[in-house]
């Protein structure tokens, strides 16, 4: 019952946590954190034009492709910083830390993904993989995971909608 339980949790290609654990136990990393006083940050990830992967070098590609992305991003991630894969090319991070740390915090990431090149496949050339991502906090913008989701997918829209690999974490930003 317990391995039903992991599972249910449990993104099958990257092996990160899921929806299920966004739902069930980020409302308790939140709740924890305002009882001690602390600010604590959801950032919302998109991969950038990840599409066109898919379209042009296929699935099995685009499942290698995240779990590039992945690979990546965890050795640069801390122990408290747990990545969710919420859907497709989309992610959450949770980051206890200010609104101003976390937005460098996660241009930090964003650049050394960029950076990190990802190779297809034998004689298909490399591609740098970016990401686009908003940022919200508790309990400046909400107290709770949907409110929390909400401020930081209209901030997600607007770096996406301001080129792409950006990290917003203000709305006049």
């Amino acid at each position: 019952m317990q391995r039903l339980v992991q599972l249910s949790g449990t993104d099958t290609l990257t092996g990160l946590p899921n929806r299920t654990f966004l739902n069930l136990r980020v409302p308790k990393i939140i709740a924890d954190a305002q009882a001690r006083g602390e600010t604590l940050c959801l950032a919302l990830i998109d991969l950038d034009r990840f599409k066109q992967v898919n379209d042009e070098l296929g699935h099995p590609a685009g499942d290698r492709a995240l779990r590039h992305v992945v690979e990546t991003l965890r050795l640069e991630l801390h122990r408290d910083e747990p990545l969710i894969r919420v859907g497709g090319e989309e992610f959450v991070l949770i980051l206890h830390r200010p609104i101003g740390a976390a937005w460098e915090r996660m241009d930090a990431l964003r650049r050394k993904l960029e950076a990190c090149q990802f190779v297809p496949g034998e004689g298909i050339a490399p591609r740098s993989m970016t990401f686009s991502a908003g940022i919200a906090s508790s309990p400046g913008d909400s107290e709770n995971v949907s409110g929390l989701m909400r401020t930081a997918d209209l901030r997600l829209r607007a770096a996406k909608l301001g080129g792409r690999n950006r990290v917003m974490a203000r709305d006049s930003r």
